[in-house]
């Protein structure tokens, strides 16, 4: 509370007293209460933490990838990705899924920049646990889930997987970024509307 006046840290401590905090329980309502009151106080006064945006070393291209999906699934799918090296690139189809979507647009991201190191940034948890850890398991086995069932676009996985080997033997560095869609990254944004864009066209 260190942003607080002491007018407002005290008044903040007299409504905790008041609400008999150091009882077993607090009502629903008292703790709805409370939260409206500790956010009416610190309203304007407490600054957001900034958040924490990774150190991408110099040299190295950062390319945001998303996808879109019109009416998921077997709706006007559009796949778009945006680099830092001022690049970009998006298409779509006409039956397809989100999965697919954001499938095609880290494919066609690698496939742009075969020798580039790259920070790669999704939005998709989907896509990055199957590049980054589900992969080499399904490959075990013979590209089956661990339930025994086939895995889901499994030709796109494949590619993606020949994709991600061909660098890696190459020695070329490849890092991964989890951002929240439409919680402004610049990059993320840009991809979003472009893959939108493309979805809509592909109808």
């Amino acid at each position: 509370m260190s942003g607080l006046t002491e007018d407002q840290k005290s008044r903040l401590l007299e409504r905790f007293r008041s609400l008999s905090l150091g009882s077993a329980h607090l009502s629903a309502a008292h703790a709805r209460m409370l939260v409206a009151e500790v956010d009416a106080v610190l309203g304007g006064v407490v600054e957001p933490e900034p958040r924490a945006e990774p150190v991408v070393p110099d040299g190295v291209v950062t390319i945001a990838c998303d996808g879109s999906c019109l009416a998921n699934p077997d709706g006007p799918t559009g796949w778009a990705w945006v680099a830092t090296d001022g690049r970009s690139d998006s298409g779509g189809l006409a039956n397809g899924t989100n999965n697919i979507g954001e499938l095609l647009a880290l494919i066609n991201a690698l496939e742009a920049h075969p020798d580039t190191a790259l920070h790669l940034q999704l939005d998709s948890q989907y896509v990055l646990n199957s590049a980054t850890k589900w992969i080499p398991g399904w490959k075990r086995k013979g590209w089956k889930t661990a339930s025994g069932k086939p895995v889901a676009n499994v030709d796109l996985m494949r590619r993606l997987d020949e994709l991600l080997r061909a660098r890696e033997e190459a020695g070329i560095p490849t890092t991964w970024e989890w951002v929240r869609g439409h919680n402004q990254h610049a990059l993320n944004e840009e991809a979003d509307r472009l893959a939108g864009e493309a979805a809509r066209l592909a109808r």
